[in-house]
């Protein structure tokens, strides 16, 4: 498999009425269940972004847990929340997420005891500078450190390597934009470990209007090899695919991505079998 095809995507959410845009899809699993945290933009008549959640045992099939989300509060800075991240430690999940404003955005720090009742904290590290651009946190546990990747500025995939009390051991830089198709911007990157190395699915725009996915490699996570370029094979309606998250289960890897069609984004997913996934990263 060389590139993927996606015709028809199939929707794992149905928008309410006049929604239009689901985005950032963050899959983790709690207790008996998968959980989708997710951004609905809810109407395209004023910029506001919050986060919602689904679970599923299977997942294909999602039902939206309604009553649980992560909204900006009224009046504040920040109009928009997405890209959520999340993370356990010590039997307490977390949530990093990205605050948008204008002409800046930054990364933001949930907690909870019971994955329904979100706090927001202060970040050890911060994530925030006037007039920059800080998107799409993930992290990534390995070998009793935390590897938190996100995107600067559109043009460059950071990663800060934290303790276990999210402590900043390390700071550097991943990679910048170099191909092509990366000349609007990078970001949203998501890990997955493959026989013995760290591949990172990262979203790809070579401008405003179209966007794809890259791969790149690492032994380490430290150093980081561009393989792969537009390994989605777009075609119209569709303009856009973005924002991968990777999960394994079993055998399988599930790649889930938000995608435009037409005026509507939703969000989807593509099962590869290992050999598939092989295929793709080769």
């Amino acid at each position: 498999m060389k590139r993927i095809s996606i015709k028809n995507p199939k929707e794992i959410l149905k928008q309410e009425k006049d929604e239009y845009k689901y985005l950032s899809p963050h899959i983790y699993f709690d207790k008996k269940n998968y959980f989708l945290a997710y951004c609905n933009r809810k109407s395209p008549k004023k910029f506001y972004g919050e986060i919602n959640f689904a679970k599923s045992n299977d997942l294909k099939k999602w039902k939206k847990i309604k009553n649980l989300s992560i909204k900006p509060k009224p009046k504040k800075i920040y109009r928009s929340y997405l890209s959520p991240a999340f993370i356990n430690l010590d039997n307490k999940n977390y949530i990093l997420l990205e605050g948008q404003k204008k002409i800046e955005t930054e990364i933001k720090f949930f907690s909870s005891k019971n994955n329904i009742d979100w706090k927001e904290e202060s970040l050890k590290f911060g994530l925030k500078k006037k007039n920059n651009l800080y998107q799409s946190p993930v992290v990534f546990k390995d070998k009793g450190k935390l590897f938190l990747f996100f995107s600067y500025n559109r043009n460059e995939i950071r990663c800060l390597i934290l303790n276990n009390k999210f402590k900043k051991i390390k700071s550097i830089s991943c990679f910048k934009s170099s191909f092509q198709n990366e000349l609007f911007s990078i970001y949203s990157p998501s890990i997955i470990k493959h026989n013995n190395k760290y591949y990172m699915f990262y979203a790809a725009w070579k401008d405003a209007v179209n966007g794809n996915i890259n791969i790149a490699v690492s032994e380490n996570l430290i150093k980081w090899r561009k393989i792969k370029k537009n390994i989605f094979k777009i075609s119209k309606p569709i303009s856009i695919i973005s924002e991968p998250f990777l999960f394994r289960k079993e055998n399988n890897i599930f790649l889930f991505f938000e995608y435009k069609k037409k005026t509507i984004w939703n969000i989807a997913y593509k099962k590869l079998s290992l050999k598939e996934f092989s295929n793709l990263i080769n």
